[in-house]
C-alpha cells in the first residue's frame, strides 16, 4: 500500500534521537518504527511497561529454574508462578 499521507507531531531533542536510534537497532527507518507501533497500539497489541517488566521477571525466574537444582529453584518457581498470576489477569 503506497503512503501518501504525512502525519506530523512534536517532539523533544532527546525523544527524536531515542527514535532514530531505536530504528537503527531494528534496521528500520524512523517512519517504519513509527507506522508499526502506531499500527499496534491501534490494534491493541501494545505491551504496557508492567507487563514487559514481568515477562523479563518469568524469563529470569525460569532461567534460574533450568540452571539451578536446589533451593533456588524453589524460589524461582514460586516467583514465577506469582508473576504468571499477575500476568494472566492482566489477559482480557
Amino acid at each position: 500500500m503506497r503512503q501518501d499521507t504525512i502525519i506530523k507531531f512534536r517532539a523533544t531533542s532527546a525523544e527524536k534521537a531515542r527514535l532514530h536510534a531505536a530504528a537503527e537497532r531494528s534496521g528500520r527507518t524512523v517512519s517504519a518504527l513509527l507506522r508499526k507501533a502506531a499500527s499496534e497500539a491501534a490494534a491493541g497489541r501494545q505491551i504496557d511497561r508492567l507487563l514487559h517488566e514481568d515477562l523479563v521477571a518469568l524469563r529470569r525466574s525460569l532461567n534460574t529454574l533450568l540452571a539451578d537444582d536446589g533451593m533456588r529453584s524453589r524460589e524461582a518457581l514460586d516467583s514465577a508462578r506469582k508473576i504468571t498470576t499477575r500476568v494472566l489477569a492482566r489477559v482480557p
